[in-house]
């Protein structure tokens, strides 16, 4: 009787905690949502509305030349030797592109790799790489800015797109995705390679066909993650790819120089946030139950 007494307040106790995590998630939801709502109502805002109004009332109507105002007069000047060349808003949309997708995808190809290697082969060194995959991603690459800029100047590397991604920090050891992907491949029983070897199968078609496959859930989910933070990505663009415009720079620019040049209100610079993070909130109501499907407490599941 006392056992299942015992048994009783315990199950009460897990059950409490449980609902007070819940309740705390919830809250945490709620309150990266107010940003989002408070941005999207102030976007459909008049410049004297805003200011006079409290901040999470709604708008008396839906004022859609704030966009159009964005929409019309975002840009941006790169001078360059041969002339000063425009950025519009198309453009920079098929760099920000090009800068999300292709990047995010090679390096988790290039760690996909190491990271198989290193997981499932023994071979001199085998542990030194696995130690200097973990340095990378501890280690701290701002102080190092200023020497980098200078070997990429001399390599021809400096405002080049195509040796940048190339190039990238952290390429074969990309932070964190290395050591979720080894553990991916670690969990993966090697009875699958042993069964394609019987049958006179190489070590590219356990890669091609048993392993990769496997683990394809949890590099899809890094892609994804990448790509969000590669259009996100500004930094990149003022540092190492000046002649180079992104959605992000552009409201970058926007944001502090739209309001000398063009007289830019509030409402409109929170219109153009509107437009620039759209795509992004998009692609992830599209694959959440991808991301979502592929997180476990800890990590992710491959």
């Amino acid at each position: 009787m006392r056992m299942k007494q015992k048994m009783n307040g315990k199950m009460r106790i897990d059950k409490g905690v449980q609902i007070f995590f819940y309740i705390l998630l919830i809250i945490l939801s709620l309150s990266l949502l107010v940003p989002v709502i408070w941005m999207l109502m102030n976007s459909f805002k008049g410049n004297i509305e805003y200011y006079q109004k409290p901040t999470f009332s709604l708008p008396e109507s839906l004022d859609f030349d704030n966009y159009a105002f964005f929409l019309n007069n975002i840009k941006y000047e790169v001078k360059r030797p041969e002339g000063t060349y425009v950025y519009t808003l198309p453009w920079m949309f098929m760099y920000s592109i090009i800068w999300a997708v292709v990047p995010s995808a090679f390096s988790i190809l290039v760690t996909t790799m190491c990271a198989y290697v290193i997981a499932r082969y023994k071979f001199p060194g085998r542990n030194f790489l696995y130690s200097l995959g973990i340095v990378v991603m501890v280690l701290p690459i701002v102080g190092s800015s200023g020497s980098a800029m200078l070997v990429r100047r001399q390599l021809g590397i400096f405002d080049n797109m195509p040796l940048m991604i190339l190039t990238g920090p952290s390429v074969a050891f990309s932070g964190m995705n290395f050591l979720i992907m080894y553990a991916a491949f670690k969990g993966v029983p090697w009875e699958y390679a042993e069964a394609v070897f019987i049958d006179g199968g190489g070590h590219l078609r356990v890669f091609l066909s048993i392993m990769l496959p496997m683990v394809l859930p949890s590099a899809g989910v890094l892609v994804l993650l990448g790509i969000i933070g590669g259009w996100n990505d500004y930094e990149t663009f003022l540092l190492w790819l000046p002649s180079y415009a992104n959605v992000a720079r552009g409201i970058y620019n926007f944001q502090y120089l739209g309001r000398l040049d063009l007289g830019a209100t509030m409402p409109q610079i929170l219109a153009g946030f509107v437009v620039v993070s759209l795509p992004m909130i998009i692609l992830y109501i599209c694959f959440q139950k991808v991301i979502t499907a592929n997180f476990m407490v800890g990590g992710l599941k491959g």
